[in-house]
């Protein structure tokens, strides 16, 4: 074993010593605070989101097609959903009433928002929305922008988005139909 590959097992073994820490960080905090954990764990996925997002925006001049574009702005709009998710959960007070459907169907929301994302994105590989590009961005941005607003007012405003937890009397807080069918799909 040379010089250098000895440099770079000692890198990834303390990278490896880093992660089994906070795995187990993260296991004892959810065992005292529950709360605490959840809102770690939903802010670094939103911290991933974010990232995915810059990464596009600052390399969207160099993109050739709209596949990674449509992804990339479709995250910033992933992260908010699931920021309000991790605002609305039950305990942290910040949303009226003390319901655990609202965080409930604002992920169900972030998660539909990134199957359709995904499945519309899969179809533009290779392919620009214009022919230019001039537009590919904006044209991205406002696509998601009105998806994401369709997607809260249905939930905030209108209330017509499925509820996420059933109702019945003998079991008030189990998932609802429309729960299990969108988590098992």
């Amino acid at each position: 074993m040379n010089y250098l590959s000895r440099d770079r097992a000692l890198v990834y073994f303390g990278q490896g010593a880093v992660a089994v820490i906070i795995a187990i960080a993260l296991v004892l905090i959810s065992a005292q605070n529950y709360l605490l954990f959840h809102g770690i764990v939903e802010l670094s996925g939103i911290a991933v989101s974010l990232a995915i997002f810059l990464l596009v925006w600052n390399t969207r001049q160099n993109i050739t097609d709209s596949f990674l574009l449509l992804l990339g702005i479709s995250f910033l709009f992933i992260g908010g959903i699931d920021l309000l998710h991790t605002l609305a959960y039950k305990g942290m007070g910040v949303f009226p009433g003390n319901s655990a459907d609202l965080p409930t169907q604002l992920w169900l929301a972030a998660r539909y928002f990134q199957g359709i994302t995904f499945f519309a994105a899969s179809l533009l590989i290779g392919r620009r929305l214009t022919r230019d590009r001039t537009w590919d961005f904006s044209l991205s941005a406002i696509c998601c922008t009105a998806f994401a607003g369709i997607l809260l007012a249905s939930i905030f405003a209108w209330q017509n988005f499925p509820a996420a937890l059933s109702m019945a009397r003998d079991s008030p807080h189990s998932r609802s139909p429309a729960s299990i069918s969108s988590r098992a799909s």
